[in-house]
């Protein structure tokens, strides 16, 4: 599992960039999750304010990045279940508490390749019977999720690939790891910390 971050406007076509995949190799499910057609490998995209996000696996995976800013009360009433309803309830911290289940159930929408084609309600982010999760912060204001069929390990930043930083999701040798300073024009990965959770 890898997580390539770049700049929005500058990603162009991540795949082509990173793995000279051309559109014509790109396919879409009957709900629209694009797909690779020939090719073993997975992927998933998700775009926050100037920021691409795209995961690359070697199983089925789901992506969702979100800013963290403020957000509408009445959206876990109409979108959670009740014992995520609760967790966000219950937690002393709210808004993180509301972007991390968000990210994690548009994650696993996507995973499952339906999108909101599936209802919100009809999966509990709470319980790990469907997939996988990591949710990983960046500078406290941008909250990921990504969702695969089997349990993976600390991310750990690689480096840099053009003008993304490339972390991976295959070490358990941080809890802390080195990666891009999202706040920086002129160097887009001078360097600042990123912090992931294991759920």
């Amino acid at each position: 599992m890898k997580l390539y971050c770049t700049r929005r406007q500058e990603s162009g076509s991540l795949l082509e960039q990173i793995f000279g995949i051309k559109g014509e190799e790109v396919g879409k499910n009957q709900w629209g999750k694009p797909y690779l057609k020939d090719h073993k490998m997975y992927f998933n995209v998700s775009h926050t304010g100037n920021y691409t996000f795209l995961a690359a696996a070697d199983q089925e995976v789901g992506i969702d990045a979100e800013e963290i800013t403020s957000y509408d009360e009445r959206i876990p009433a109409l979108y959670f279940t009740g014992d995520e309803r609760d967790y966000w309830y219950r937690s002393r911290d709210r808004r993180k508490a509301f972007f991390e289940i968000w990210t994690k159930k548009e994650s696993c929408l996507k995973y499952l390749g339906m999108g909101f084609f599936l209802t919100p309600q009809s999966i509990s982010v709470m319980k790990q019977d469907i997939c996988r999760f990591r949710s990983i912060t960046i500078n406290g204001r941008i909250q990921i999720a990504i969702c695969c069929r089997e349990a993976f390990s600390r991310p750990q930043f690689l480096g840099l690939l053009k003008n993304c930083c490339c972390i991976s999701a295959e070490s358990e040798e941080k809890d802390e790891i080195f990666a891009a300073d999202l706040c920086t024009e002129e160097h887009f990965c001078k360097g600042d910390y990123l912090s992931g959770d294991g759920h």
